[in-house]
């Protein structure tokens, strides 16, 4: 069987950063890195087990054992297991692997009883941070004192400039919960050769905290969904992120007990939220939201659902011609379609929600034709879709 091996390497301090890394010798060898400021230098862990959760989806598509050159978890290992399993059965692409350490011990480091949550600024990373600091989750909270930004996950790392603008919207918010933020980078979305988020993120997140192992006792990964509309397979579920735990440290899918609409209603209370959410996934305005794309659309809708009309961290009131304007993918409809059931719920008969069924019918009716038209494609041979092609674009040519 093929090997993968896995090289921790020296931890190197430059610039002000202290950067973690492994060379990855995969068939196109690479290495994988996390960065953060000097200062926080002394929460990270030199342990291996972030590499491992960072690479194992890779050696599962490759159908390659890791060979890991440093020591491992056996509670982590014994886990992992369960992981790969789950993963073979969701998708045909992965298949297990083994993992062979030089050795394996437990970490002997007694951390504080304190919790990490990654954090991005947007609905579901805040609701976690306000559900613990505000003891909103009975018996389940935590005493969460640190949440971690990630340069290089949703912004791309050569816009240091958007991360920095939505770096201070994150730090406003948290310093008014006494929570402390650490900015990390990391090159994990440019290093691993498959670009499918629904897939790899998770594992992003994951091998992020690992490297806090050793100073918190628990991590904290943010639901996206609810247990009501459960997307599988995912990179980030209730059954994956907690297989990524070791006895030592606990990794908790946190949140998934909330709708959107409830999480919005629980976290406007929290000040400064209005003016500092982020929820944008258009690469130009992720920092600052564009309020015109299906995520901001919805969640400007939800926001409206809760009591709240033109939040200030959407820069233009969204209009019903906006509404019927937006471009939804397969998966946006369902969660579109949840928001008009939600607004009914609430009583809500506004033109809007009117504008919003519009607009997923006409998505829908554009997927519908997208597929057929990708099936005709399929079947049809080439040199007569090639003539097919040619001769629209002379007629479209001559009109």
């Amino acid at each position: 069987m093929k090997t993968i091996h896995v090289w921790p390497q020296e931890v190197t301090t430059a610039d002000g950063l202290v950067t973690h890394s492994a060379r990855i010798e995969d068939k196109e060898p690479f290495t994988l890195w996390f960065k953060a400021p000097i200062e926080h230098a002394e929460l990270l862990t030199t342990r291996a087990e972030s590499f491992v959760a960072g690479t194992l989806l890779l050696a599962m598509m490759r159908g390659a054992d890791l060979r890991v050159h440093a020591p491992l978890s056996p509670s982590f290992l014994r886990n992992v297991e369960e992981l790969q399993a789950i993963w073979s059965c969701w998708d045909t692409q992965f298949s297990p692997i083994s993992i062979n350490p030089d050795s394996e011990s437990e970490s002997t480091v007694e951390a504080p009883n304190r919790a990490i949550s990654t954090f991005s600024g947007g609905v579901d990373s805040c609701f976690t941070v306000w559900r613990h600091t505000q003891n909103l989750c009975g018996r389940r909270a935590l005493p969460l004192q640190t949440a971690i930004m990630m340069h290089g996950s949703e912004i791309d790392l050569h816009r240091s400039d958007m991360f920095e603008q939505a770096l201070k919207r994150s730090e406003t918010m948290l310093s008014a919960v006494d929570v402390n933020l650490v900015r990390m980078s990391t090159n994990f979305r440019y290093a691993m050769p498959f670009d499918y988020v629904s897939r790899w993120f998770g594992t992003m997140l994951a091998a992020t905290l690992l490297l806090f192992q050793e100073s918190h006792t628990t991590g904290l990964i943010p639901a996206s969904f609810s247990y009501h509309g459960l997307v599988l397979p995912y990179a980030s579920t209730p059954l994956n992120d907690p297989l990524f735990s070791t006895k030592r440290f606990v990794i908790e899918h946190d949140g998934a007990i909330g709708s959107r609409a409830t999480k919005m209603k629980e976290i406007i209370q929290w000040p400064g939220v209005l003016e500092n959410l982020r929820v944008c996934n258009h690469p130009e305005y992720a920092h600052i939201n564009c309020g015109r794309c299906e995520k901001c659309v919805r969640n400007i809708l939800t926001l409206r659902i809760v009591g709240v009309q033109d939040p200030h961290c959407f820069p233009n009131t969204l209009s019903n011609a906006d509404i019927e304007r937006i471009h939804m993918k397969d998966t946006d409809l369902e969660a579109m379609s949840r928001v008009v059931k939600a607004a009914r719920a609430a009583g809500i008969e506004a033109s809007w929600t009117t504008s919003v069924e519009k607009s997923i019918h006409l998505n829908a009716r554009r997927a519908r034709q997208n597929a057929l038209r990708s099936r005709l494609k399929q079947r049809t041979p080439r040199p007569l879709w090639q003539a097919a092609k040619s001769m629209k674009r002379r007629l479209s040519a001559t009109s």
